[in-house]
Parts: structure tokens; C-alpha cells; sequence
């Protein structure tokens, strides 16, 4: 028996696969395993044909301004962020902001060791739990625990998404960026403060 409904998401990849040259769906295997849904040319990036993981935020995230990330599958497996896509596209209302996952992958990892956030910490009741950089460390990671699910995901803030969303050829993000990107946000939030 499959844990992938395929209906569920069906939207959010169509509608990205109208973007690239060439698209081509991941297998059940890939999807499941490799965490990515298509591949293809998307003209705005390095022009090399890339593996796309794509989300739909739901309309709390929207609302809320977050973005859901997956640090540990359901089955309490390596979540999509460590997966093979090369990029994550998350789909909105009008449009996409995609992402190199090895950016996203450097920006969680800065956060969460700057914060003091680790895997072990964790919130089951979602009104407890606060996005990544918000609160103490134990309440930005969400775990479904009481639904017999061992996932681990955290949400990062709009902001934060877009200062590494990219039109750019593939760049590692080196400490002087993760840098800057840490110094807006703790600009951020002091400001929130006042």
C-alpha cells in the first residue's frame, strides 16, 4: 500500500510543470524516497534541466506568512529537505517561489544551531508552536506525535524564505551570506520588540 495519495498536491505540480521545458514526472519511487515530483528546464534558473519538490502552502501558511519544512518523514525517515530535488517550489495563489534546496538546507541548519533548536525538541500541540527563530527552542519544531506520526517540521518565516529564493545559477550559500541573512533577521526581530 502506497502513503502517497497522489491526488493530493496533483494541482500545485501541473501547475508548475507548465513553467518548464520538457517536464517529467518522478516515479511512485522517487517520490516517495528521492522527496522529488518533476523534473525539467524552468527558464528562470541555470537553464539545466533540475528536480523540482513542489509544495502547496495551505491558507494558514499563507496567512500566517510561513513556509512548512520537513526535516523528518512521517515514518520517521529523512524528510524532503534532505532529499534529491534540487529545488523546492511552493506554490501560491498567483505564482511560485522556488528555492535551491542546499540554500534552504544551509539556512535552516544556521538557524536552528543559532537558536538552539535540535530534533529532540519539539511541540505536539500545534496553538504551542512558534516558527523558526520565534520562542524558546522547544516550541520550533512540531511533531504529530499523538497521531502516531514521527515527523519533525519546522516553519520558516516569509522573510526568511525569500532572502534565499532564487532566479540565479546554483550557488552554494557561503558564512559571509548565512551572515548577512542572520543579521536581517535579528534586525527583524528586535524591531518586532519595540
Amino acid at each position: 500500500m502506497s502513503y502517497v495519495d497522489k491526488s493530493l498536491g496533483q494541482t500545485a505540480q501541473d501547475e508548475f510543470a507548465k513553467l518548464l521545458l520538457d517536464p517529467v514526472e518522478a516515479s511512485e519511487h522517487e517520490d516517495i524516497y528521492y522527496h522529488w515530483d518533476i523534473k525539467g528546464v524552468f527558464p528562470d534558473l541555470s537553464g539545466e534541466r533540475l528536480r523540482f519538490d513542489v509544495k502547496e502552502l495551505k491558507p494558514w501558511s499563507r496567512e500566517k506568512r510561513v513556509f512548512p519544512i520537513e526535516l523528518q518523514n512521517v515514518s520517521g525517515s529523512t524528510g524532503w529537505l534532505y532529499g534529491k530535488a534540487d529545488c523546492i517550489a511552493y506554490m501560491h495563489p498567483t505564482s511560485f517561489t522556488v528555492v535551491w534546496r542546499h540554500n534552504l538546507v544551509a539556512l535552516v541548519e544556521m538557524m536552528m544551531k543559532t537558536d538552539g533548536v535540535s530534533l529532540k525538541n519539539y511541540v505536539t500541540e500545534k496553538s504551542q508552536w512558534v516558527p523558526l527563530g520565534d520562542g524558546p527552542p522547544e516550541k520550533q519544531i512540531y511533531r504529530r506525535l499523538k497521531w502516531d506520526r514521527d515527523d519533525r517540521v519546522v516553519m520558516l518565516h516569509a522573510d526568511d524564505m525569500w532572502s534565499i529564493s532564487s532566479a540565479r545559477p546554483p550557488q552554494r550559500v557561503g558564512p559571509l551570506i548565512l551572515s548577512e541573512i542572520n543579521q536581517k533577521r535579528l534586525t527583524r526581530l528586535r524591531s518586532k520588540d519595540s
